[in-house]
């Protein structure tokens, strides 16, 4: 399941919502959650303090309410800060869609240099009617 645990109208309100939802859902042996959400409309740090897996707080919360795998969605960018997040969170999986459509290959070039930078943008220019694909490919 994919839910949205925050948004620009009432970020409290919407992510106490999340959080029961999501408790209810993993009560009922849900496989696993992907929490998303929208912080690109909160210029204040306090509730945006990252520059990259900027949905941490809000997933790592619901997996320590949930007994689920909770899946970590939102400007996932490098092995460094996945691996942190993993090794110190509950967070168990991350997703990505912008950076594989620019780079298919990402995965394996992760393997032969955990340091490398993806070259997504993020300008979100490779969603399109006609076929998701990177405008600069």
């Amino acid at each position: 399941m994919k839910i949205n645990s925050i948004d620009g109208r009432s970020p409290e309100r919407v992510f106490d919502a999340c959080r029961y939802t999501c408790r209810h859902f993993a009560e009922k042996q849900m496989d696993a959650i992907e929490i998303s959400g929208n912080v690109f409309d909160f210029p204040d740090t306090r509730i945006n303090p990252y520059r990259e897996s900027v949905l941490r707080d809000y997933a790592d919360q619901i997996a320590e309410d949930v007994d689920i795998p909770i899946i970590l969605v939102g400007l996932n960018r490098s092995c460094a800060t996945m691996t942190e997040i993993l090794n110190s969170t509950n967070i168990r999986y991350f997703s990505l869609s912008r950076p594989l459509i620019r780079e298919p290959n990402l995965i394996n070039l992760w393997q032969q240099n955990p340091m490398y930078v993806p070259q997504c943008l993020s300008c979100n220019q490779c969603f399109r009617p006609d076929g998701n694909t990177c405008i600069f490919e």
